[in-house]
């Protein structure tokens, strides 16, 4: 549906050229949401922008459906467009308008009959659950229901594509949550593709199926959301699901932990599980099988894409054989360990 080939991004500032986003390369799945994740400033609202042509790319292509969008003139590129909606982090409502004639603005513009806008309108009041709110201005309306808005307007045209930047960031917890349900909605009956960004894990991890890491105006790191929870690769991933989750070595061994082994030492594992390992109980396997002593750190479990996932530190005990074969029996049955350092203390 969204192949980005080789984008790149610069400005010019003061005679010298300086990257936004360098040599992306990805591909949006139809009737998918793809998340891209990054801290502030790595580059995501540039990528966004791109993808409809509202920043024009220094080098590369946007393709939607196989159409390459950055060799369209300015006249086909408007026509491209009314495929792809876009909602943003403040709304862009017009406070002259009520909620009605916020989401017939496009529709208006393309010069619609009348009949035909009130039709289309209403199914959109009904699908965002606005039809009580129909002749509200937007300054008598929440956070939560002016993005209401600005997603029903996005989808005046039927597009094929949503684009989210940062929908959610400007919203209290419960109006985020009733947006993502929303959103969540809108792709499964509609069947629409969307792509979002945010710096929020917790959004990735409620609604999207894959996800991007970007930093640094890069790409460097593409999984399925459940994969990046267990298993995640570069160093600003794991940063990001740890800050996630919440799950940090105590501070009392963290301040001993050591990089390397010696023979008395304790081992401080993340483990990570998901699906069927999640239902079986494998400390209690490890401990009587192999003669170790196990004390949980710290743990989490919560439900992401229907699936349980769960993460644990611990402290494992024992002769270097024996934690050597408890880690290679976890990573048999499908279990995601790292060595997170080693303790010498006394007990």
């Amino acid at each position: 549906m969204i192949s980005i080939r080789n984008l790149s991004k610069y400005y010019v500032i003061h005679n010298k050229k300086i990257p936004a986003l360098k040599h992306i390369n990805l591909d949006v799945k139809a009737k998918e949401i793809y998340g891209i994740i990054g801290r502030s400033g790595a580059g995501k609202s540039t990528l966004i922008r791109c993808v409809n042509m509202l920043e024009r790319p220094s080098e590369g292509n946007v393709l939607i459906e196989g159409v390459c969008l950055t060799e369209m003139g300015p006249a086909q590129l408007r026509e491209a467009r009314r495929q792809m909606g876009m909602i943003f982090q403040h709304f862009n409502l017009l406070q002259s308008r009520n909620v009605t004639d916020n989401i017939a603005l496009p529709l208006e513009l393309a010069g619609l009959s009348s009949a035909k806008i009130k039709a289309r309108v209403d199914e959109l009041l009904a699908l965002t659950e606005l039809s009580n709110h129909a002749k509200q201005y937007p300054r008598q309306l929440s956070g939560g229901q002016k993005q209401r808005v600005a997603i029903a307007r996005a989808l005046a045209y039927s597009p094929k594509v949503l684009l989210c930047d940062e929908a959610t960031s400007s919203l209290d917890p419960q109006s985020t949550k009733a947006i993502l349900e929303l959103l969540r909605s809108i792709n499964h009956e509609l069947g629409i593709t969307i792509l979002l960004i945010t710096h929020e894990m917790d959004v990735v991890k409620t609604i999207c199926h894959r996800v991007g890491v970007i930093h640094e105006g890069e790409i460097i790191e593409q999984r399925n959301v459940i994969e990046l929870f267990t298993d995640p690769h570069t160093q600003v991933a794991k940063d990001l699901v740890k800050a996630s989750s919440r799950m940090e070595i105590p501070r009392v061994i963290k301040e001993m932990l050591q990089t390397c082994a010696t023979q008395d030492a304790g081992t401080i594992l993340r483990i990570a599980y998901h699906g069927e390992s999640a239902s079986q109980p494998i400390i209690g396997y490890l401990i009587q099988q192999y003669r170790i002593n196990i004390n949980i750190l710290q743990g989490n479990i919560e439900t992401i894409q229907d699936q349980i996932v769960g993460v644990m530190i611990v402290e494992i005990r024992g002769d270097r054989v024996s934690v050597e074969k408890s880690i290679n029996f976890l990573e048999r049955n499908g279990l995601h360990v790292e060595i997170l350092g080693y303790v010498q203390r006394d007990h």
